[in-house]
């Protein structure tokens, strides 16, 4: 009978102790995801010195969504590439990506991309350098990004000094 009971008790330890475990590194993030990308930059005009008072103009970014497929790069337990196939557009490769723990970081060199934002005069566009990081809650994945670079509209070329861009990434059944 004692053993029996150790033996229940013992399972049940084991069983309670790998139910509480959660992935970390590469093995959390890997996976294909569904996205969606929105935001807001701010941006005063390029001429304008740094540290001199302007004004500064808020500028949404058009949203983007698509496919993001995260693997591993090659057997690393934490580098990793992430791919992002948007609807209607480009594919995105970041190359440089490293999964510490529970937090995902880009990393240098940043990658470089076009962004369509909606201007005072209509749609203008963002050369932009995207840097941030990401958690992931269940099957969720939250990036917090950092646009850096210049807006354009029409002849007017604007400086970004701020932004406040999220990316929703919620993993495929």
């Amino acid at each position: 009978m004692k053993k029996s009971t150790i033996l229940i008790a013992a399972t049940t330890a084991a069983a309670a102790m790998a139910m509480s475990c959660t992935k970390e590194n590469a093995a959390r993030f890997e996976g294909d995801y569904s996205f969606k990308t929105s935001g807001t930059v701010s941006a005063v005009p390029a001429d304008t010195p740094e540290g001199t008072a302007a004004d500064t103009v808020t500028l949404s970014v058009l949203p983007e969504s698509g496919q993001m497929n995260i693997i591993r790069d090659g057997k690393s337990r934490t580098d990793m590439v992430i791919t992002m196939n948007i609807m209607g557009g480009d594919a995105v490769v970041f190359d440089r990506v490293n999964a510490e723990g529970l937090v995902l970081t880009l990393l240098q060199p940043y990658v470089t991309r076009r962004v369509s934002v909606e201007t005072g005069s209509g749609i203008g566009y963002a050369d932009v350098t995207v840097s941030g990081k990401a958690e992931k809650f269940t099957d969720v994945i939250l990036f917090d990004l950092e646009y850096t670079g210049t807006v354009t509209d029409g002849d007017t070329v604007y400086r970004i000094t701020d932004s406040a861009v999220d990316c929703v990434a919620k993993e495929n059944d």
